[in-house]
């Protein structure tokens, strides 16, 4: 156990040693972890061994965070009692995730608006007061806007918001 796993998951190196690696592992694979080797171990067959797999890890404290996780068996030379040692190697995916997240912002925030201005946004959180003849931006509040769209991907989301904003636009033509 290394000093940026005991400062990531908040448990001392001690509180580590000799456990199971599902003490880490989101709710939705700790309660597998366990059939995953008792699998192998009866079988030989390696589904996760050898593989690298997202998913969600937990702190001590109950937070939750993105890694991928790799598990692999370790030989231990002069073993004489017969057993069996595994090691996970688990990356921090957080960052990732953000310039992933960034990304798709930036993207929907290309498709909603003409390109200078976005770019003009991005560089600078201040408002614009320019006047382009041929763009209109429509600011409403929807209600729940922000509980739907974070289920949505985004470009379901720039879809409905399309939808929505050709139906101000043809009221405006009228």
């Amino acid at each position: 156990v290394n000093d940026a796993a005991v400062k990531q998951f908040q448990w001392s190196r001690n509180e580590f040693l000799g456990q199971n690696i599902k003490m880490i592992m989101g709710p939705e694979h700790s309660g597998k972890h366990d059939r995953y080797i008792k699998r192998f171990l009866r079988t030989g067959e390696a589904r996760i061994l050898g593989q690298q797999r997202e998913l969600e890890a937990m702190r001590r404290d109950g937070s939750f965070f993105p890694i991928s996780l790799g598990v692999t068996e370790v030989s231990i030379p002069g073993n004489i009692d017969g057993s069996r040692l595994f090691a996970a190697y688990i990356h921090d995916l957080t960052q990732r995730h953000q310039v992933i997240e960034m990304e798709k912002a930036e993207l929907l925030l290309l498709n909603m608006l003409p390109e200078d201005i976005a770019l003009r946004l991005k560089a600078d959180n201040c408002h614009i007061a320019d006047h382009f003849p041929s763009v209109a931006i429509l600011f409403a509040d929807l209600v729940g806007f922000t509980k739907m769209s974070s289920k949505m991907k985004p470009t379901e989301l720039v879809k409905m918001l399309n939808e929505v904003f050709s139906i101000f636009d043809a009221l405006v033509d009228k």
